[in-house]
C-alpha cells in the first residue's frame, strides 16, 4: 500500500516553513482560525492536483472566498478599499511536498508542488515526483526555498536523483493514479466530496457514482447505424411502393385525358370545317351581290339626269319673277324706308346700350359709398359728426336708386350737372382721406399694443419662473460687479438687490413703502469689504455700458452711522435676515413716521399715511400711484406681479381685438374709390348723347306707319309666285340628292364588298384551310375528319347549323379535357416535388413516366426486399449482443459488487447498528429489467425468438423507439434532443435499479436511508455518509480484490475536515474502529472540544496553534503522552515533535 508519512509546506498562508509526520490515523485540530483548514486545502490541492482553488475551507464554509493568491502571499487582513494586506509582498517561492512511503517496494516517494511568486502577476507553479523522501535541505538553500528553474537545475546537477516535473495538472492527476496504484478517475470526485464531511441527500446518485465501479454508459452508435439503415431500407421499400403507386395514378390519368382530348380533337375539326365551308359560302355570296349594285347604278344615273334638267327650268322662272318684282316703284320705295328704319333701330339699340351702362356704373358708385358711409357712421364716426358728409350721403342714396329709364329725362340733366359731380368728387376725396387718417392712426395703436402684449407674456413666463422684471442695466451692472469681484477675491460675493432682501409686516403699508422708496429699492447692496471694488467697476463701466442712476449702497459707512430707528416708524414694518439690508431700511425708513389720518402728518418731521400722503420739510404731497402699481418688495410680491400682469394682458387683448375690428373696416373704407375725373365727363356727355333719344323713338314710328299704310298686293303676288316655285324646286332637288344617295350607297357598298369582305372572306378561307391542314394529317381527314363533316352536312343541312350544334358540345369537351390535363399536371408535379425529379410536367405524351414505373415494378422492389431481410437479421443480432447483454452484464456486475461491499461490512458493527447495500429493480422499469435479465437468453433464445418476442414484444418494441432515431432527417432539434436524452437513460444500468443503503439495529428492525435521511439527526446523518464514503473508498482503493491478492498497490489516504463534529463519543469510537478495520490510513480534522474523545482512540494528534503572524503544529503520540504523565513539567515540551 502507500502511505502518507510526512507533509512539508513553506510560505503557506500563516505557515512559514513546517514538516509533519503522519501515521496510520491521526487527528488534526486546533482552535477555529488556528490553521487546520490551511493545512487540510494544501494537502488536498496536491492530492487533487487541482490549483483553481474551488475546495479551500468548504467544511467551515460553502461559500468560502479563500484563494490561492491568498495562501501563497498570506493574506491576513483587507486594507479598508478593494484590496488586502499580506505577510509576503515582494517575490518568493513556496511549496506543497507529500513523502509517501511504498509498503511492497519499501521505498519512499514524494509529489510535490513548486510556486514562484512575482508581485502582481499571476503566481506560476509546476507539480512534481521525486523518487525518494524529502531531502534534507528541505528545497531551501541559503535561507531561501528554491524557485522552479533552480529547483530543476538543482535536480540535474546531483546526476542521481529521478525526478519528474509536470507540464499540465491533467498529466500531474494522470501521474499520481498511475502512482497510487492505477486509480480510477472517480477517485478525485470522492476525495474531494469525503474532506468536507457534507451529508449525503441523494443517496441512490452517491452509491452509483462512488460505490458502484461500472460505466454508466453503453455505446449503441454501431446498434443504432445498424437498425436505422434496416428501418431506413424499410422506409425506402415503402417509398418505391408509394413511387409506384403514384405513377400508376399518372398513368390512369394520362389514358383519361388522352380519351377526351380526342374527342375535342374531332370536334374541333368539325367547327373548323363548318366555319370554312360558311366562308366559301359567304364569298360567292358577296360577288352575286356585287353583279346586282352594278345594274341598280346604271338605272340611278339615268334618273339623276332627268330631275337635273327639271331643276334647272324652275331656276330660270325663278329668275324672271324676281327681275319684274325689282323693277317695280314700289318696291324701291319700300327698300328705302326700311333702310331709314333699320338705321333709326341700330342708334336705338346703341343708346339703350349707352343708358343701361351708364345706370349700372352710377347705381354701382352709389350703392358702394352708401355700404362704406352706413359702416363708417356706425362703427367708426363719433356722434357729433353726423352731418359731416350729408351731401355725399344724399349723393350716394340719389346715385344708387338711379334706373335707366330715368337717364333719358331733361330733368336728370339739371340734377346731374358737372359742378354737382365736382361737389361730390370733392366730398369723396375728403372721406377717403379721412379713412386714410384713421387708419394710419390705429395701424399705429394696433402695432404699439401687439408688440406691448409681446413684451408682457415675456415679464408673465419670467415671473413664472421667479424671474422679476427689473430694468437689463440694473441687472447687467450687478452680473459684471458678480464676476469681477469673483475674479478678484477668488470666491463668490454677493451684490444684491435692496427689495429682494426685504419683507413688510403688515400689507397696509405695502403702497407707501414701495412709493416712498421707489427707486431706491432698487439699489444694489454688497459687502462692506468689497464695496471700494464694486464702486471702482461702476465707474469704470458706467459711460460705455451707459449705466445711470443705478445707486450702489456704502454699507459700511451706514453701519458707522448706526442710524436711529423711531418707534412707530416704517422701518419697523421692514423684516429681513441680511444685516446690511437692515441697516440700510432703518437709514431710509427709520424716521418716516406712520400715520392713519391726515391731519396726524404734522406731528412729525417726515410722515406717511396709508394712502400714500406725505409730509416733508412743511409740505404735503400725494405720491404717484403709478411708483406702487407694481410691487417689488416682500415674498408676495412676485404673485402680486403676476396677477397685475395678467390682469393687464388680459385688458390689452380685448384692446388689441377691438383695435382689430377698426383696422379691418378702415383698410376696406380707405379702398373705395371716389368718382374719377374721367367718370364725370363720361356721365355728363352720356346725358348729353341721350337728350336725343325721345325724338329718335318718335322719328321711327312714323316710318313704321309710313310703311304699314302701303298697298302691297301687287308684290304679295310675285312674293307668292317666287316661293312656289322655290317649293317645287327643293322638292325635286330632294329627290335627285335621294337618287345620288343611293347611286353612292350602292358604289360604296361594292368598294366595300371587293375591297373589304371578299379579301376578308378569303383570308379567313385561307387562314381556316391552313389551320387544318396543320392540325390535322391528311391521312386523318380524308378518313376520319371529313366523312364525319358530310355526314353532319346532309344531316344539319348547312355550315352554320352545324357550329350551333357542337358549339356547347365543343365547350364542354374542352373543359372536361382541361380538367383531365389539370389533373395530369397536378399529380405529375406532386410526383416531381416529393420525390425530387425534373421530369416535364407539361409534354403531351406519358413516356418517361411510364419507363420510371415499369422499371420501379420490375427491378427495384425485389432488390429492397431481399436486403431488408439480410438487414433485419443483423440488427436484431446486434441489438441483442451490443446493447441487451451489455446492459445485463453491468447489472450483474454492479450488483456482484455490492455483494462484495457487503461481505466486507457484515462483520463490521457500528455501535448497535449494522449497514448493508441494496440493489434492486426500479419498478417504474421493471418490465425493461425483467426482459434484459430473462433467463431465456442463457438458454438459446434470441430477442427475436417468437417465444421471447411473445413474452416482451412491449418492452422491446417501447426500447426500440426509445432510443433508435428512425428517420432522423425528419426530428426537430426538440424531438432530437429528447432522443439523445432516452439514449442517456435507457443506456445507463442506473435507470433499471434502484440503490439503498439499509441500517439494521440490534432488535433486527431495519431502515432505509433514502426514507429516513430528512427526519434523522446530525449525528445519525453522518454515521451512514460515513459508511457510504468508507465503502466508496474500499471500492476505489480496490482493497477487497487485493485481500484476496495479498497485494497492497494502492494508496490507503482519506482526509476528513470537521468530522465527527455532530458525532456522539460512542460513534466518534466506532467509526475510527471501522478506519482500522478497513485498513484505511485517515486523517481527521476537529475542533478542540473533540480531542478527549478522540484523542486516546488515534495513532498520532497533531495540534496546530497560531501566533500573531505565525502558525506552528506539533505532533502528540498517545503513548508518549503517558510517559508523559509521568515526567516533571519542564519535561512535557521535549516530548512534542
Amino acid at each position: 500500500m502507500k502511505l502518507l508519512k510526512k507533509l512539508l509546506l513553506i510560505n503557506w498562508h500563516y505557515i512559514e516553513h513546517e514538516l509533519i509526520e503522519f501515521t496510520g490515523i491521526n487527528f488534526l485540530t486546533g482552535k477555529n482560525a488556528s490553521g487546520k483548514s490551511t493545512i487540510i486545502d494544501a494537502l488536498q490541492l496536491l492530492v487533487l492536483g487541482d490549483t483553481s482553488g474551488n475546495f479551500f475551507n468548504k467544511a467551515a464554509n460553502d461559500y468560502s472566498q479563500r484563494t490561492l493568491k491568498g495562501y501563497l502571499r498570506g493574506e491576513i487582513a483587507d486594507d479598508g478599499g478593494t484590496g488586502f494586506i499580506y505577510l509576503r509582498n515582494g517575490i518568493f517561492s513556496s511549496y506543497i511536498v507529500a513523502e509517501f512511503y511504498d509498503t511492497i517496494k519499501k521505498k519512499p516517494f514524494c509529489f510535490g508542488v513548486v510556486f514562484d511568486v512575482y508581485r502582481e502577476d499571476k503566481p506560476t507553479h509546476r507539480f512534481f515526483l521525486l523518487e525518494q523522501p524529502i531531502p534534507e535541505h528541505q528545497f531551501i538553500i541559503d535561507n531561501t526555498p528554491m524557485d522552479y528553474q533552480t529547483l530543476r537545475n538543482h535536480f540535474n546537477s546531483t546526476g542521481k536523483t529521478k525526478y519528474q516535473f509536470f507540464d499540465t495538472n491533467k498529466s500531474y492527476r494522470t501521474a499520481f493514479r498511475g502512482k497510487m496504484g492505477g486509480l480510477n478517475e472517480k477517485f478525485f470526485n470522492l476525495f474531494k466530496k469525503a474532506v468536507p464531511f457534507s451529508p449525503i441527500m441523494d443517496i441512490e446518485k452517491f452509491i452509483c457514482d462512488f460505490v458502484c465501479d461500472v460505466s454508466s454508459r453503453i455505446d449503441i452508435t454501431d446498434m443504432q447505424d445498424n437498425i436505422r439503415h434496416y428501418k431506413q431500407l424499410e422506409q425506402e421499400v415503402g417509398y418505391v411502393k408509394e413511387r409506384i403507386e403514384r405513377l400508376t395514378d399518372i398513368s390512369s390519368k394520362f389514358k383519361d385525358f388522352d380519351t377526351e382530348q380526342k374527342r375535342l380533337q374531332k370536334q374541333h375539326y368539325l367547327m373548323q370545317r363548318a366555319r370554312l365551308q360558311d366562308a366559301e359560302d359567304k364569298i360567292t355570296e358577296l360577288k352575286e351581290k356585287v353583279k346586282q349594285n352594278n345594274e341598280a347604278i346604271a338605272k340611278l344615273l339615268s334618273q339623276v339626269a332627268e330631275k337635273e334638267e327639271e331643276i334647272k327650268q324652275l331656276e330660270n322662272k325663278k329668275t324672271e319673277l324676281l327681275e319684274e318684282k325689282f323693277q317695280s316703284d314700289l318696291y324701291k320705295k319700300i327698300e328705302r324706308l326700311e333702310k331709314q328704319l333699320a338705321d333709326l333701330i341700330e342708334q336705338q339699340k346703341q343708346l339703350d346700350k349707352l343708358r343701361h351702362e351708364l345706370a349700372k356704373l352710377m347705381t354701382k358708385t352709389g350703392a358702394s359709398w352708401k355700404r362704406a358711409l352706413k359702416v363708417y357712421y356706425k362703427e367708426i364716426a363719433s356722434p357729433d359728426s353726423a352731418d359731416h358728409f350729408s351731401l355725399l350721403q344724399y349723393a350716394a342714396s340719389y346715385l344708387s336708386a338711379i334706373k335707366a329709364d330715368d337717364l333719358i329725362s331733361h330733368k336728370i340733366e339739371q340734377e346731374l350737372k358737372r359742378e354737382q359731380l365736382q361737389q361730390i368728387r370733392s366730398q369723396m376725396k375728403d372721406f377717403q382721406n379721412k379713412a386714410h387718417e384713421l387708419f394710419f392712426a390705429v395701424n399705429t395703436r394696433l402695432k404699439k399694443a401687439t408688440q406691448q402684449a409681446t413684451e408682457l407674456e415675456k415679464v408673465i413666463a419670467n415671473l413664472k419662473k421667479g424671474i422679476k422684471p427689473y430694468d437689463g442695466k440694473l441687472l447687467e451692472l450687478r452680473l459684471e460687479i458678480q464676476n469681477q469681484l469673483k475674479a478678484q477675491y477668488n470666491q463668490d460675493s454677493p451684490v444684491e438687490i435692496f427689495c429682494e432682501l426685504i419683507d413688510l409686516r403688515d400689507k397696509k403699508w405695502q403702497n407707501s413703502i414701495e412709493g416712498y422708496l421707489h427707486t431706491q429699492k432698487f439699489y444694489l447692496i454688497v459687502p462692506p469689504e468689497c464695496f471700494v471694488s464694486a464702486l471702482k467697476i461702476y465707474d469704470q463701466l458706467k459711460f460705455e455700458r451707459e449705466f445711470y442712476d443705478i445707486g450702489l449702497v456704502d454699507i459700511g459707512k451706514l453701519q458707522e452711522l448706526n442710524p436711529r430707528v423711531e418707534k412707530g416708524s416704517l422701518a419697523e414694518e421692514v423684516i429681513t435676515d441680511n444685516p446690511y439690508a437692515r441697516v440700510y431700511a432703518d437709514y431710509l425708513l427709520g424716521r418716516v413716521m406712520k400715520c392713519e389720518q391726515v391731519e396726524d402728518l404734522r406731528s412729525h418731521r417726515t410722515s406717511v399715511t396709508p394712502t400714500g400722503m406725505l409730509y416733508h420739510n412743511f409740505t404735503a404731497r400725494q405720491i404717484n400711484p403709478q411708483r406702487w402699481k407694481t410691487p417689488y418688495i416682500g415674498k408676495q410680491a412676485l404673485k402680486k406681479q403676476l396677477e397685475i400682469k395678467e390682469k393687464e394682458f388680459v385688458e390689452l387683448t380685448q384692446e388689441i381685438k377691438a383695435i382689430e375690428v377698426r383696422f379691418d373696416i378702415l383698410e376696406g373704407l380707405k379702398e373705395v374709390e371716389p368718382l374719377a375725373e374721367d367718370s364725370i365727363n363720361h356721365i355728363t356727355g352720356s346725358l348729353r348723347q341721350l337728350q336725343a333719344y325721345p325724338d329718335l323713338v318718335r322719328e321711327r314710328r312714323q316710318i313704321e306707319e309710313t310703311i304699314k299704310g302701303l298697298d302691297l298686293s301687287y308684290l304679295d303676288k310675285l312674293d307668292q309666285a317666287i316661293a312656289q316655285v322655290d317649293k317645287q324646286k327643293k322638292e325635286v332637288a330632294k329627290i335627285c340628292e335621294q337618287l345620288k344617295t343611293k347611286k353612292i350607297v350602292a358604289e360604296n357598298e361594292n368598294k366595300n364588298i371587293i375591297e373589304e369582305k371578299i379579301p376578308q372572306q378569303e383570308r379567313e378561307r385561307d387562314n381556316l384551310r391552313q389551320k387544318i391542314e396543320e392540325n390535322y394529317t391528311a391521312e386523318w381527314i380524308q378518313e376520319t375528319g371529313e366523312p364525319r363533316f358530310l355526314k353532319e352536312l346532309q344531316k344539319r343541312g348547312s355550315p352554320d347549323k352545324i357550329t350551333k350544334a357542337f358549339h356547347s358540345q365543343l365547350e364542354r369537351t374542352r373543359s372536361q379535357a382541361e380538367k383531365k390535363w389539370r389533373e395530369l399536371v397536378s399529380v405529375r408535379s406532386d410526383y416531381n416535388r416529393d420525390y425530387k425529379m425534373s421530369y416535364d410536367i407539361n409534354i403531351p405524351e406519358n413516356t418517361p413516366f411510364d419507363e420510371e414505373l415499369k422499371e420501379l415494378r420490375d427491378t427495384h422492389l425485389a432488390d429492397y426486399e431481399a436486403k431488408i431481410k439480410d438487414a433485419r437479421e443483423k440488427a436484431q443480432k446486434q441489438f441483442q449482443e451490443d446493447f441487451i447483454s451489455k446492459l445485463k452484464q453491468n447489472i450483474d456486475t454492479v450488483k456482484g459488487q455490492i455483494t462484495e461491499l457487503n461481505d466486507a461490512l457484515k462483520s463490521v458493527a457500528f455501535g448497535r447498528e449494522s449497514y448493508r447495500f441494496e440493489v434492486k429493480p426500479n419498478p417504474n422499469y421493471k418490465k425493461f429489467y425483467d426482459m434484459i435479465t430473462d433467463t431465456m437468453l442463457l438458454e438459446g433464445f434470441n430477442l427475436f425468438s417468437q417465444a421471447f418476442q411473445a413474452k416482451h414484444r412491449d418492452a422491446i418494441d417501447e426500447l426500440f423507439k426509445q432510443i433508435v432515431d428512425v428517420g432522423e432527417g425528419d426530428l426537430t432539434a426538440d424531438e432530437r434532443a429528447e432522443l439523445e436524452k432516452n439514449i442517456e437513460k435507457f443506456t445507463d444500468y442506473r435507470t433499471y435499479l434502484n440503490f439503498d443503503l439499509i441500517s439494521k439495529d440490534e432488535s433486527g428492525q431495519e431502515s432505509r436511508l433514502s426514507k429516513t435521511i430528512s427526519k434523522k439527526s446530525g449525528g445519525e446523518t453522518q454515521t451512514p455518509f460515513y459508511i457510504s464514503v468508507l465503502a466508496s473508498f474500499v471500492r476505489v482503493y480496490r482493497i477487497q480484490e487485493i485481500s484476496r491478492r495479498r497485494q497492497s498497490k494502492t494508496l490507503r489516504l482519506i482526509v476528513f475536515d470537521e468530522a465527527f463534529s455532530k458525532m456522539d463519543h460512542q460513534r466518534i469510537q466506532e467509526s475510527i474502529k471501522l478506519l482500522r478495520n478497513l485498513g484505511l490510513q485517515a486523517v481527521i480534522c476537529a475542533p478542540t472540544e473533540k480531542i478527549a474523545d478522540i484523542t486516546p482512540l488515534v495513532d498520532r494528534t497533531l495540534c496546530v496553534t497560531r501566533g500573531n503572524e505565525s502558525t506552528v503544529v506539533r505532533a502528540f503520540d498517545p503513548k508518549i503522552l503517558e510517559d508523559e504523565d509521568e515526567l516533571p513539567g519542564e519535561h512535557h515540551q521535549s516530548a512534542a515533535r
